[in-house]
This record gives C-alpha cells, structure tokens and sequence, in this order.
C-alpha cells in the first residue's frame, strides 16, 4: 500500500497538499479513509475547509473574518461541499453533504466512476448501479465547479484499488485542467519517507522468504508487521540482531540487542504526508550506553571494512550519503542548515533565557553543576547560552519577543499574522508536480461487493487511542483505551443471534479473537469492522468467519 502512495505522489502528475492547502479546499471527497480517527489533525483542516463558503459569504458583504460571530451569522448552513465514502460512520459526516456507507469494493467502484464522469477518457465502470451512478455524477460536477478541488484518502482504506481510483480522479482533474490536490495518509511518522527510499520490488514478506544466516533489525516490531508463524519459520535459524529503543516479542526474541535512542535522544529527518523533508534536533542527553541506531551501524560498517561507512560521523554526513544514493532525497542536505551554523559566532540557544535552576535539576546526584552537553549533530546549544538574534525558521526552538511572554508572540515570527514563517516554511519538498508528467489510469476496477453466506468482510477502523504502536504504552493513553470490538449491521448480528455487548469468536488470519460486539446500523450487510487489533499484523480487508463465543473459552 506504501509502496503505491509512493508511486503515485512521486509521479509528479498530482498535486499533494500541505494541511494549509487542504484548508484551503473548495470541495472535498474522501474515499475510503475514516481521517477523524485516522489523521485527526488533517480531519481538522477537512473542518476548515468546510467553511470555506461561509468565509466567502462574509468577504462579500465585508464582515471581518477576525469576527467570528458575525461571519457565522451570516453564513447560516453554508458550507462547502464535502463527501465522505466509508464502510462506517465518522466524525465528519456532520458536516458532510453526503456520507455514503459502502464496502471497499463499492467505494473503488464509486472514485472509479467519478474519474469516469470528470473526463470520459478515464475507465469506465460497468453495471454501476442507479444509486452509485447518481452519487459519482453529483460529486463530479462539485469537483469540476470547484477552483480547488480536493480528493482525500490513506492507507487506511485497506484497500489498494480505492487509492488507485483517488489518484484516478486527481488525474481526471488534470486533465480538465482544474488545479486539484490529493492527499493521501500514511499511517506512522516517516513511512512516506520509507517507501520513496525502497528502490525495485520486495516487502517484508519477501523479504523473510529468502534464507538469511544474519537478520538485522531496525526500530520496528516485526510481529506487528507480518504473521507469527511467518516470522518464527523465517527467523528459525537466523542470528537475530536488534536495534531498539523499546523492548518488543521481536526483541525478546533476539541473539543480541543494542539500545538505540529514541526520537528523543536522536535527531533526524522526517518526510511528512505532503513529502515535505524536515529536521528535528535532539532535545534529551542522557549518559549511558545508548546511541542512535546510524552510529552503532557506521561503527559495525568500519569494523568489517565498508568504506562507505568511513564518513558517517554526523547527521549531517548521513544526509548527505543518503542524497548520494538516492535521487529522491538530492534536496535533503538543503532541509536545515548544517550543524557548523553560526550567528556571529555562537550557538542557536535551545532553552529561552528564563531557563534555570540547573544545579537544582541534578542536586539530588552532584550539588556541583556539571558542564552542558554539546551536540555535535546540531548548530543549537543545550542551554539558554547563545545568540538571541534572527535565526532561520528550521532553527527556532520556542517563540519569544521583548513584551510578549506568551505563544502570542508567534505573530512576530511570521510573514503575516495566519501566514507563513519569516524565510519560507521549514524543509523542503520532496514531491512536486511537472507540467510534463504522465501518470496513466488505473484500470483496476472491482466487482460489486457481493455478501457471503456465513462469513463477512472485516474491515480496519482505526483508533486515536491505542493504535500507535509508542502512544499505547503510556498509562494516560491507556486509560483511554477501548477494548478490541467488533462492530456488524444489527441484520447481520440477529442472523448469528448475537445482541450488543455479547463476545464473538472470530477466525482471522487462522487466528480467533473474541471482540465485544457493537451493532452499526449503517455498516453494510456483509462488512465487519474490526477495532482495536493494530498491534496484530492482520491483513485486512479479509474475508473472517464469526460466531457466538463459548463461555470459558478464550
């Protein structure tokens, strides 16, 4: 699924939107992706967009948007149109003109026959029905009368063919020359990133098919990606060695384990959901054995003689080796400046100059204050010793102006009050789009959704709470937690004679779970959302079987 967002937002011919631009939208569709749940900040910037009508309404009789009441008096009802296609309600369909509730399947088949009605050079769906035919045509002709058009999906549809029939309509948008947008979400921080690195064919599946007397694991879980028995019959007579910053089943399974710092005794390069590259520093320094997971594999790679690994003594060193073997990271050595940056001749500070207490912070170890840590990585000082004049936007560790102690002073900081930073928004984009550009139509159209008898289609609905593998181990996050739950048409329940509340057995993967049972009424007969199993490396959209659980038995 990565690996085709990656295709089709580094193919040039669509446009991926910042979260400004996303809030900026005219008429919105999203196809497939629960984004309250899923990207709730990007959810926000779909609540935005909404107003857009409202906004346009108060500039036309000249009410000051700073005036919210009366912006909002004016408005009425008015919002700009927005669509939302998903198996299950979301937090959006409030103010959505209409949320259509469909199997992935019909949803494909939907963005498939909007592309279709945009521009008749798209594939055409066959035997769509009276009632989709009629939603593909209204959304088209919004998409079509819009300046800026947006079309939303993510991974977290499930499946490929609903963002093969997004990127269809971004396309379709092109050709009818509208200045349309298409964000996709990506489910973890840096998976973009990944896949635009990963060069040819191959996965994790492939991957721990070919015999290897040596596996080197970085930062990750490899249970939360692939199914038990696959890692237990790849890994069987393997060295297992683990870089990782947080013990996991495939640590505790490891030959040897090296403790690698986490985001927050590391710095690095992030690639956002936009393809924007940017740089965080490392705010924790800490004395002990832990080291970023680049530094314990540049020593490996000088001990056994790789040349290449002579050079990596900073960040910024891995950037650069990281432009050099990839194209597609060329810019990443422009995304901040270098750890040598100077103003008039000293450091960046990175606390503000109220900043004390520091022979108090470890009184309880060493009265004596002892002398501050010194990043190599980065052009900031630990402490609030520095340079207090301009620095670049990628360099501003906290807001503060003479007179204002507050966030408040963040206006002082940008180009305009609500706009951008002084110098251009920090990093640098790594996808944009070409006037030259071809990406061909997606000709993968499904079949209707078809119930089965005495199984049902599970489909993912993400969580806020619980699905991030580092989130759910915090006890606040925890205590937010809901149980895993399966959520069916109340039809589909009477059927197996279940009622809410009652535990369901359900054969997953060869896997059975027993998940607390939520009746949805406008879930499709034939779907069943399953909540709550992130952390289980199922492969979802599948085809489960389910039945009453048997008291006692788990």
């Amino acid at each position: 699924m990565l690996r085709l967002i990656a295709e089709i937002a580094g193919s040039g011919a669509v446009h991926i939107p910042s979260l400004r631009e996303v809030e900026r939208a005219d008429a919105t569709l999203v196809l497939g992706s629960n984004l309250p749940d899923a990207a709730p900040r990007a959810a926000l910037a779909l609540r935005q967009a909404a107003r857009g009508a409202a906004l346009a309404l108060a500039t036309k009789t000249k009410i000051p948007l700073w005036q919210d009441v009366a912006v909002r008096n004016r408005a009425g009802d008015a919002r700009s149109p927005l669509f939302v296609a998903t198996p299950t309600a979301t937090r959006l369909d409030d103010i959505a003109r209409t949320a259509l509730r469909a199997a992935p399947a019909d949803i494909a088949r939907l963005g498939f026959a909007v592309a279709a009605a945009i521009d008749p050079e798209a594939p055409a769906v066959g035997d769509l029905s009276a009632d989709l035919a009629a939603h593909a045509r209204a959304i088209a002709d919004e998409l079509l009368a819009a300046e800026r058009p947006l079309v939303v999906s993510g991974a977290e549809a499930g499946d490929a063919r609903v963002i093969q029939a997004a990127a269809n309509i971004a396309i379709a948008l092109r050709a009818r020359g509208k200045a349309g947008a298409l964000m996709l979400n990506v489910p973890e921080c840096n998976s973009l990133g990944l896949a635009l690195m990963a060069n040819g064919p191959g996965s994790v599946e492939e991957a721990l098919a070919e015999p290897a007397g040596l596996v080197i694991v970085l930062e990750n879980d490899l249970y939360r990606r692939v199914g038990q028995e696959r890692i237990d019959a790849a890994l069987g007579n393997a060295h297992l060695v683990v870089l990782d910053h947080s013990e996991s089943p495939t640590s505790r399974r490891a030959d040897l384990v090296l403790p690698a710092a986490s985001f927050a005794e590391a710095g690095g390069t992030l690639v956002s959901s936009e393809g924007r590259a940017q740089r965080f520093y490392r705010p924790i320094f800490t004395e002990s054995d832990v080291r970023e997971a680049w530094r314990w594999l540049g020593d490996v790679g000088r001990a056994t003689g790789r040349n290449a690994c002579a050079g990596w003594d900073t960040e910024d060193d891995i950037a650069a080796a990281l432009a050099n073997a990839q194209p597609c990271f060329a810019t990443v050595p422009r995304v901040a400046p270098s750890e040598k940056f100077r103003v008039a001749g000293c450091r960046v500070p990175s606390e503000p100059h109220r900043f004390s207490g520091r022979t108090a912070m470890n009184a309880a170890s060493n009265v004596r204050e002892p002398m501050p840590p010194t990043n190599p990585d980065s052009p900031f000082s630990t402490t609030m010793e520095g340079t207090y004049g301009k620095a670049p936007p990628q360099l501003l560790p906290f807001y503060w102006a003479p007179g204002w102690n507050s966030v408040q002073s963040l206006s002082k900081f940008q180009a305009e009050i609500g706009g951008a930073l002084q110098g251009g928004d920090p990093g640098v984009r790594l996808l944009e789009t070409h006037a030259d550009a071809v990406q061909p139509y997606y000709a993968d159209i499904p079949e209707a959704f078809t119930p089965r008898d005495g199984a049902w289609l599970a489909v993912l609905l993400p969580r806020v709470f619980g699905d991030d593998e580092q989130s759910a181990r915090a006890a606040p996050i925890r205590a937010r937690m809901a149980p895993p739950a399966l959520a069916l048409n109340p039809e589909d329940a009477a059927r197996i004679g279940a009622a809410a509340g009652d535990t369901l057995a359900c054969d997953i993967d060869g896997e059975r779970q027993r998940l607390v049972l939520a009746l949805h009424p406008e879930v499709p007969c034939g779907v069943a959302g399953i909540a709550g199993l992130s952390a289980k490396a199922y492969g979802l959209p599948t085809w489960i079987g389910i039945t009453r659980a048997e008291a006692g038995l788990s």
